[in-house]
């Protein structure tokens, strides 16, 4: 049997599979709105789609221009390797991300933190 014995095997088999798939059309289809070229940004799909939902709520916020691009990631700080404990790994670096604001140029600073296995979390800061 493909996912383990009996129907329950199966069961957590197909949503797995399904939650699997789920989330890859996610990354892909969010990933289609960056042009940053590849290696700019070292986090995952998952954790850029993610920081960009973040900034467009910013840019929501405080700007009423309905253009907006998001143009390039710098890598600002590289990762450094922490360890919490020794099952456990934190890695952080810092990233510069540009947006076009109807033509003006405007930075962000992001702040990754990847845990492990446990995902990877970030905070964002407008640059003034």
């Amino acid at each position: 049997m493909l996912f383990g014995n009996g129907s329950k095997g199966l069961a957590v088999g197909l949503v797995a599979a399904a939650l699997a798939m789920t989330l890859g059309r996610a990354s892909i289809a969010a990933g289609d709105d960056f042009d940053f070229d590849d290696g700019a940004s070292l986090a995952s799909a998952l954790a850029q789609s993610r920081a960009q939902n973040r900034i467009l709520l910013t840019e929501n916020k405080v700007s009423g221009c309905a253009e907006r691009d998001f143009v390039s990631a710098e890598i600002v700080k590289k990762p450094a390797m922490l360890a919490k404990t020794a099952e456990v790994k934190e890695k952080k670096w810092q990233e510069q991300w540009t947006v076009n604001r109807c033509g003006e140029q405007v930075g962000y600073l992001v702040f990754f933190t990847e845990i492990g296995i446990g995902g990877t979390f970030f905070s964002i800061v407008e640059n003034q």
